[in-house]
């Protein structure tokens, strides 16, 4: 049994780049060892804050040697981008009666 463990418990268990490619080394090799019937996936202490985004900002601040302000900028534009597509893509399925999650049903009023 192959027991993955999350523990960051100074980052609130964020997971950031790094952390990310090593939970994935550790799944793509509990996938090719055979004589593994099993995996257990845990964290340690609280539950996963999501994204460490203050970690991965910086990388790219200092990955491309941008200043603060150029940073959040690039993100800005490229996430306006996303935004757009995804308020679009979603106004469009709330207009089919379609929610997030599935369809929405009518209510039932008793009339």
């Amino acid at each position: 049994m192959t027991t993955i463990i999350l523990s960051r418990p100074e980052d609130r268990n964020a997971v950031d780049r790094e952390a990310a490619q090593e939970l994935a080394d550790a799944f793509r090799s509990f996938e090719t060892d055979r004589a593994q019937g099993g995996c257990i996936f845990r964290r340690s202490g609280q539950s996963c804050a999501g994204a460490d985004l203050k970690k991965d900002r910086m990388s790219a601040i200092e990955q491309f040697d941008l200043s603060f302000e150029q940073a959040m900028a690039n993100e800005f534009k490229h996430g306006l981008r996303s935004l757009e597509k995804e308020a679009g893509t979603g106004a469009a399925r709330f207009a089919k009666g379609a929610g997030r999650h599935g369809h929405f049903e009518k209510p039932d009023t008793g009339k």
